[in-house]
């Protein structure tokens, strides 16, 4: 098992948003299960794709903590 500090020397830089890149949703996670999030269709804003995230999952309130939410591009 790797320390901390050896975790850290292994992250590298990676740029997220580059000029020309265009919010298309997002991408939520919950126990191995993805779920694509459109923009305008299914959420309007992060919050929005949470609360959308969370109904079709069926993720309970006490494990929301559990719920990744990434952009998608």
């Amino acid at each position: 098992m790797k320390t901390y500090e050896e975790l850290l020397k292994d992250i590298k830089h990676v740029e997220v948003v580059r000029e020309g890149d265009e919010l298309k949703g997002w991408i939520a996670i919950y126990k191995g299960k993805k779920l694509e999030i459109k923009l305008d269709k299914d959420a309007d804003s992060l919050y929005g794709a949470k609360k959308f995230a969370m109904k079709e999952l069926k993720v309970p309130n006490s494990k929301k903590g559990l719920l990744s939410i990434a952009p998608a591009y």
